[in-house]
């Protein structure tokens, strides 16, 4: 079979390398012939510098026809391509917002793939598209050194609760985590560590400033700060370092996940604190002033009840992911 496969996987995020992952899967298929094309979905990230060489040989392939079209792409961006005999979206869902025209768009692919139950369940609800639905799965190995650690000087015997992530997404998420961290009575053997991918100074600044008024709003001035904010690489290698390093990885997804980091960390045995997705609530972007953008996430007040739960506890509830299709079997 010719499979043409399209995403953003030269695009150096979070995005990209799921994509890059999802092609490999894909390739492993000895089966089918795989022709692979990028896409761009946020041109202020820098391109890959290196890629896999199955995914290089992928984009010297071209057939004269394809039986199968899979666009790994943001909603704005899909449309079925016509005389195909499956057209397959695999929708890039950092926007939750989902709009009629969009969900009309989607009606007219043959399958949607998701990877988690929050989308799933997002998708599923609208009937003209609940029937293409399908859940996948992937796999990958990183290989990191045995030594490899995150050095945080004083704080390197603590336990370390983290999140990674971008700071415009998760402005308001991480706002939330830093009160019901600095709050609690039972913080004096933690540390919250904050990777941010692609910080700018701005960023930076201003979480400085909201986790200074958070302790003055606690009435913890003259404490030690136990949060710390470090800008992180956009390197599969890297991230897989903090996940080994770390003790209890903030999930801001859902609580069944194929994400990354969820995989990253439960290789690396780190627990994960994650939230009941019946108590997410809508929100408007922070950055975005004009347009009716907006995200499903935890509400503060599960975000409290989970941080503070681990803190006195320091367990998490077990992620038992559900059944899912490896996606080179479900194409």
């Amino acid at each position: 079979m010719n499979i043409l496969y399209i995403g953003p996987y030269r695009q150096q995020s979070i995005i990209g390398i799921h994509s890059q992952i999802l092609l490999l899967n894909l390739l492993n298929d000895k089966n089918n012939t795989i022709t692979a094309r990028p896409v761009y979905t946020d041109f202020n990230k820098p391109p890959v510098k290196e890629l896999h060489n199955d995914i290089v040989k992928a984009e010297q392939n071209s057939c004269d026809s394809y039986d199968t079209i899979i666009q790994n792409v943001p909603l704005n961006m899909a449309s079925p391509i016509h005389g195909i005999k499956s057209n397959i979206l695999i929708p890039v869902l950092s926007v939750k917002n989902i709009t009629e025209d969009e969900i009309s768009t989607m009606s007219h692919f043959n399958k949607i793939l998701v990877d988690n139950k929050n989308d799933y369940k997002i998708l599923s609800s609208h009937k003209s598209i609940a029937s293409k639905i399908h859940t996948y799965d992937y796999s990958f190995s990183v290989g990191i050194g045995p030594n490899a650690s995150v050095d945080l000087g004083m704080f390197n015997n603590s336990n370390k609760l983290y999140f990674i992530g971008e700071y415009s997404e998760n402005a308001t998420n991480i706002i939330s985590i830093c009160k019901a961290f600095v709050s609690s009575s039972m913080i004096d053997d933690f540390v919250f560590c904050i990777f941010l991918l692609y910080p700018n100074n701005n960023d930076i600044q201003e979480l400085e400033r909201n986790i200074k008024n958070i302790y003055a709003e606690n009435k913890k001035i003259n404490t030690i700060n136990r949060i710390i904010i470090g800008p992180l690489e956009m390197d599969i290698q890297h991230i897989a370092v903090i996940h080994k390093t770390c003790d209890a990885f903030i999930d801001l997804q859902d609580d069944n996940s194929n994400s990354i980091n969820v995989k990253l960390s439960q290789s690396h045995d780190s627990k994960i604190i994650s939230f009941d997705i019946n108590d997410y609530t809508f929100s408007f972007d922070r950055n975005s002033k004009s347009s009716p953008i907006g995200y499903f996430s935890p509400s503060e007040s599960s975000i409290n009840i989970s941080i503070k739960k681990y803190l006195k506890f320091k367990t998490s509830t077990e992620i038992v992911p559900s059944k899912k299709t490896p996606i080179n079997k479900i194409i």
